[in-house]
């Protein structure tokens, strides 16, 4: 029995137009931008969800990186599949009042769908859930009720404090029925995928596809183990590689500057400022202030790839305490804006908190965003341009790819939904020295060092800081070598293996 009778559905129609008509999924907006692309992104991620049992999923992830076009592709997978139209819901929540609306709302698709198709498996997307204060609550009273036996309910929002954190109030164990997953910009390899396909099948079929590629071939460069057979598919197509690679240090793995690249070679200064403007939004709903987001972001760029302190921070930026600016960098990772890693406790094997951190931004379109924003430019893409021809500044941005990617990798390594990324990934600096490692990725007991020189070219002289690990890799312009336990690889390669 409904816990709500005589509810009107019709607001839910015009978000599901597949109730009305065969094919209606075709009509959708975000499905006929999709077919009108010249780039489809289809995610990794969409394979990973199990639609035979009952589960509540959030989805996290940046703004503008397609989470709403991945959950109607989604719903299109699941209706090719023969799911009754009448068991799938959309709903967007921007336009519901509160926390019994959203209720009333998914009380009526449920009810709906048992009139239309009986008691069968339901299937409901509900998009920027954490627009509704106490959404929890709402779907938590749905489960207590039974109204989400047989169902698969998706939440998506763009910042963790909004959806992740309010989890914890949600029936179900985190990895049985409650799974949370995220949705990154796409990696290096996925925009090689999207934008050049040919290539990367074409690499496939000459190796590069094995078992071992992703992740491993990593682990073995660390040991002085390139793979010639890995080399040899990627050396074949060295010029698309590294022309992909160019082209991805401008328009980032978000879906719409990548498109307007393609389309343009030019990425519009509306599409940044849509992304400046939902970060300040985002930060304004939590109470956080503009100017001390752009201060505390413009320090983070200014000193991207060098140890930070948060005092040092807060002290040039008159913002008042250490606190202060510890809250923003973590409403800013909490937002998939920055990533922080702590320097190695080498006698622990474990990062030491309490000394000077590193701090990136998580994408490249994201730096070339936030970097204008804070430098008060207005014209975001010939600025992101000089960016990337300046030598040191692309060394660094160069250095902010690989720490997102080995992120990622550190992840893939030990996935779970208390994952801690600054155990797993730090950096290391020698006390009393300036010798320093950049990353030190930490998996299953063991340090896997990686350093990167982007530079015209690199010799033995740069393992020194390697040295003290027994083993390494350089991740470099376009130097390629073994010597014993090191490695040598140019920036796209390595990241191909990511």
């Amino acid at each position: 029995m409904s816990l709500f009778l005589f509810v009107d559905i019709s607001k839910l129609v015009e978000y599901n137009p597949w109730w009305k008509a065969e094919g209606g999924i075709d009509q959708d907006p975000q499905i006929r931008e999709f077919q009108r692309s010249s780039l489809k992104w289809r995610p990794r991620l969409m394979q990973t969800f199990d639609w035979e049992h009952d589960h509540i999923y959030t989805l996290r992830g940046p703004r503008q990186v397609g989470k709403t076009t991945m959950m109607k592709l989604l719903i299109r997978g699941l209706l090719s599949k023969g799911v009754n139209p009448n068991c799938i819901a959309y709903l967007t929540c921007d336009p519901l009042k509160d926390q019994e609306d959203l209720v009333e709302t998914i009380d009526a698709f449920l009810s709906y769908s048992e009139r239309r198709a009986g008691r069968t498996r339901r299937y409901l997307f509900v998009d920027e859930a954490p627009s509704i204060k106490g959404w929890e609550r709402g779907v938590k009273t749905l489960a207590d009720m039974g109204r989400l036996q047989g169902a698969v309910l998706l939440l998506s929002g763009s910042h963790s404090l909004d959806l992740k954190h309010s989890t914890e109030r949600l029936p179900g164990r985190r990895g049985e029925g409650l799974v949370n997953k995220l949705l990154p910009p796409m990696s290096f390899l996925e925009y090689m995928e999207t934008t050049r396909p040919t290539v990367v099948n074409a690499m496939s079929e000459r190796g590069f596809s094995k078992e071992r590629v992703r992740g491993s071939s990593i682990l073995r460069l660390v040991n002085g183990d390139i793979g010639q057979e890995l080399i040899d598919s990627m050396s074949l197509y060295k010029k698309e590689i590294f022309e992909g690679f160019e082209s991805f240090l401008i328009s980032g793995g978000i879906i719409r500057p990548m498109e307007q690249m393609r389309r343009d070679a030019k990425i519009e200064s509306s599409v940044y400022e849509l992304y400046v403007s939902s970060l300040i939004g985002d930060m304004a709903r939590w109470r956080y202030s503009e100017r001390v987001t752009m201060q505390v972001l413009s320090s983070v760029i200014e000193k991207m790839t060098t140890r930070i302190s948060l005092n040092s921070i807060a002290k040039e930026n008159e913002i008042g305490s250490r606190e202060t600016v510890s809250s923003y960098l973590q409403a800013l990772e909490d937002s998939f804006i920055v990533r922080t890693l702590f320097g190695l406790a080498m006698d622990r094997s474990a990062p030491n908190y309490v000394r000077e951190r590193k701090v990136y931004i998580s994408d490249p379109f994201i730096f070339h965003a936030l970097g204008a924003w804070t430098a008060g430019r207005t014209d975001y893409h010939e600025m992101s341009i000089e960016t990337t021809l300046d030598r040191p500044l692309k060394g660094r941005m160069v250095e902010m790819v690989v720490a997102d990617h080995l992120s990622r990798l550190a992840y893939d390594l030990a996935p779970s939904d208390v994952f801690n990324l600054q155990e797993r990934l730090m950096y290391w600096r020698k006390k009393g020295s300036d010798k320093e490692v950049d990353f030190v990725l930490k998996h299953d007991g063991a340090l896997y060092p990686v350093e990167v020189k982007y530079r015209e070219s690199v010799d033995r002289g740069q393992l020194e800081g390697l040295h003290n690990f027994g083993k390494g890799v350089l991740v470099t312009k376009e130097d390629l070598w073994t010597h014993r336990t090191y490695s040598a690889i140019p920036a796209p390669y390595f990241l191909l293996l990511v």
